[in-house]
Parts: structure tokens; sequence; C-alpha cells
């Protein structure tokens, strides 16, 4: 077999026990969504996280594991992207809808993402 420079494609520990946890929180947050509606959903995550925000970090900070990394995101992330494809999925007519989605999220992704590095240097 040809080398590929990945030695194990093992995945770490920590990963399958957060998506363990995230999962049966998407679906709530879905759920939750569908009946009080997603932009109200996901405005009171984003209202928790940023009053939160510095409260979490200090915990995760003052106790570095992989539980509390997992607890401290699970929660924020699955009721923030739970509702999100129903919310963009509702915001563009149907015969635009993919692309509308498609190219939303990508712009999205790339410039928050591709940007932070340089943004917050470490």
């Amino acid at each position: 077999m040809p080398p590929t420079g990945v030695e194990h494609a093992r995945e770490a520990p920590g990963h399958s026990m957060h998506r363990q946890r995230v999962a049966p929180l998407l679906h709530f947050a879905a759920v939750l969504a569908d009946r009080v509606g997603c932009v109200r959903v996901m405005t009171v995550t984003a209202a928790t996280a940023i009053v939160l925000g510095w409260p979490l970090f200090k915990i995760l900070v003052g106790n570095p594991n992989v539980l509390t990394l997992t607890v401290v995101q699970v929660i924020l992330l699955a009721f923030y992207f739970g509702p999100l494809p129903a919310l963009l999925a509702v915001m563009f007519p149907t015969n635009i809808r993919s692309t509308g989605m498609s190219v939303s999220y990508n712009i999205g992704v790339t410039v928050f993402g591709g940007f932070a590095p340089l943004i917050l240097p470490g």
C-alpha cells in the first residue's frame, strides 16, 4: 500500500464520546425548534453563550479534561446547530434552496473560519 502520511487512522476517544453525547441533544434541540421556532432557540442559545462564555471558559481552564470539554461544548453546540439547517431551509425559496443554503453556509465558514488565524494569532 502506498504511504499516505497517515500512520494510524484511529479516532481519538474524545471524539466518539463527543458524538455520542451530541446526537440526542441535537435531536432534542431540533424538536424544540419545531415547537417554539428556530430563531427563538438559536437566539436564546447565542445569548446564553455570550453571558456564560467567560464562566464556562474558567471552568474549562480549571478542570481541563475531555468530559468537561464535552459538557461545555455539547450543550451550546447542539442547541445552536440543531435548528440551523431548518432555519437555512426556510430562508430560501424552493427553486434555489440547495444553492442558497450551500453558498451561504460555505461563505460563512470560509470567512469566519478562514480568517480566524489571521485575526486571532496564537
